[in-house]
């Protein structure tokens, strides 16, 4: 996905094929994102950016030589179409704190407990591609890891007794 995005968007012949095939199917045109290795979550951006052309793309690859080895099966675009959902919870989680004025552990931790949680029920789906139950498995560990640091956090320890003091009370009254 990220050498064909890249092709387009870089190739203007590329670019007027691909907004021809995506007028021949009622398709809305845009320049698919490409992935910035650097940027948080560019990847789930390219991915929903080029699903949403997938027909026109899917057709500009058949009829473009140079383009045809960057192809999906339908099997590619089935995990990718499993994995979506999952890396947009990550985009959404990330826009949430980043539209934030301020950022608290006592909001973050919560958030990332569920992310987590998420994670361990994609890890277990067994409707799901194991490529993408893979993913989860490997996210989940990567969670972990950063994770158990939050155990040696004095902040992390205070904000979380801080925001279970505050739900007691709440629910007192």
């Amino acid at each position: 996905m990220g050498a064909f995005a890249k092709k387009v968007r870089y190739s203007g012949p590329l670019k007027e094929s691909l907004r021809e095939e995506c007028r021949l199917r009622d398709i809305n045109f845009h320049i698919p994102e490409r992935n910035v290795a650097t940027r948080w979550n560019s990847t789930v951006i390219m991915m929903n950016s080029i699903a949403s052309l997938r027909d026109a793309a899917d057709n500009l690859c058949d009829h473009q030589p140079a383009l045809r080895q960057y192809k999906l099966t339908d099997e590619e675009w089935t995990i990718v179409g499993q994995l979506q959902p999952i890396l947009n919870g990550f985009l959404d989680a990330t826009n949430i704190i980043s539209e934030s004025n301020k950022c608290l552990v006592s909001e973050i931790i919560p958030l990332i407990d569920n992310l987590h949680a998420w994670l361990v029920e994609v890890a277990d789906a067994e409707t799901l591609h194991k490529t993408v139950r893979h993913a989860a498995q490997r996210g989940i560990a990567v969670m972990d890891k950063y994770y158990s640091l939050t155990d040696e956090s004095n902040v992390a320890r205070f904000a979380l007794r801080k925001l279970v003091l505050f739900l007691y009370v709440c629910m007192q009254y």
